[in-house]
């Protein structure tokens, strides 16, 4: 199938994205996730000698339906200040956690960034706390929680 007549399945009215097409789930996600997937696979200006997986940015931009002004603004902006603010408190929740063996669950943590002075809702502390321990396992001796006798949560 042609581009172009690819392009006219997935635009036209009543038109249907063909089954396991990838940009079905990309076309539905924010604007943000489609800018990523832009910065990634664009084409970078001298040439990459395989050009594989590498495609113009104003044909990027208009198959998921976002402006090419919208994508430049979103690559010359920096990091928003919700994404500085949860690195900060990551860094904190980090050296509390390591300060204290990774004994500290989500409670403790919470409550020790309070005794700092750090207004923090213990939710923002539990997602953060997950985004951390992701992909990384906890050692058993750290992990069991003698007084209770059951396993916890812990984020290394």
């Amino acid at each position: 199938m042609t581009g172009d007549c690819h392009a006219r399945i997935l635009w036209e009215p009543g038109g249907e994205i063909p089954p396991g097409h990838p940009t079905g789930e990309l076309l539905r996600e924010r604007a943000e996730v489609k800018f990523e997937f832009i910065s990634v696979h664009a084409a970078k200006k001298p040439a990459q000698p395989d050009g594989v997986n590498t495609f113009p940015v104003d044909y990027m931009c208009r198959m998921f339906q976002v402006s090419r002004q919208g994508y430049y603004a979103w690559k010359k902006r920096g990091p928003s200040q919700h994404d500085i603010d949860d690195a900060t408190l990551s860094t904190k929740i980090k050296a509390i956690f390591d300060c204290h063996r990774g004994r500290y669950g989500v409670r403790r943590i919470f409550h020790e960034l309070r005794r700092q002075g750090i207004t923090v809702a213990y939710k923002w502390v539990q997602r953060l706390m997950r985004a951390l321990e992701a992909g990384q396992r906890a050692s058993p001796a750290a992990a069991h929680d003698h007084r209770a006798g059951r396993r916890t949560v812990v984020a290394a």
